[in-house]
């Protein structure tokens, strides 16, 4: 998805690729199996707090992922490149794995 913005509410997705300022909000409780945010793409879960799985995410040079309620299990680490102006925002006491 380049630019602009997406409102997911049913089904699952296999590859998510979210750049240029797009915006998606996530509200649904499918696994997304590959996820990628950079250039300032922005995957918001915030919205719907039912559970849901990332199999892989990265996130790179200005992405963002916002998951305030820990509502995403993460099944593989996570990578994060270019972290100066990335944004991991996900909630409190939890731990990852970062590839």
């Amino acid at each position: 998805l380049y630019g602009g913005k997406l409102r997911q509410t049913d089904g699952g997705i296999t590859t998510l690729k979210i750049y240029d300022g797009a915006k998606v909000e996530y509200l649904d409780e499918s696994t997304i199996t590959t996820l990628l945010t950079e250039n300032g793409g922005s995957i918001d879960f915030s919205q719907d707090t039912r559970g849901r799985t990332v199999t892989n995410c990265s996130i790179n040079r200005g992405g963002e992922l916002h998951d305030p309620t820990g509502s995403v299990t993460f099944t593989n680490p996570v990578a994060i490149e270019d972290s100066d102006d990335c944004i991991f925002d996900v909630g409190k006491n939890r731990t990852f794995a970062v590839a």
